[in-house]
């Protein structure tokens, strides 16, 4: 999982200040990429704890991810609004 975290923050740091037309925010894809390696349900305090921001920000994105249709939400027994890919 280092591998993965070193993986993603080069991708954040390269991407920080170029503006690109892409429909998504690099934090955001960063979220699915996570979302992606992850064998079970995923919740937001796991994301905001894997790339270290506060839980109402993961909270926004999660929002927006899910207006945009590139997630879902579902209930699950041991993790309540876990995140799932469509």
């Amino acid at each position: 999982m280092s591998d993965s975290a070193d993986t993603i923050g080069l991708f954040c740091r390269l991407h920080m200040n170029a503006k690109k037309s892409l429909p998504i925010r690099s934090s955001e894809m960063v979220m699915l990429i996570y979302i992606e390696k992850q064998d079970g349900p995923v919740t937001p305090l796991m994301i905001s704890e894997f790339i270290k921001v506060k839980k109402p920000t993961v909270t926004v994105m999660v929002h927006t991810l899910i207006q945009q249709e590139c997630i879902q939400k579902k209930y699950h027994l041991r993790a309540r609004g876990a995140l799932m890919k469509q």
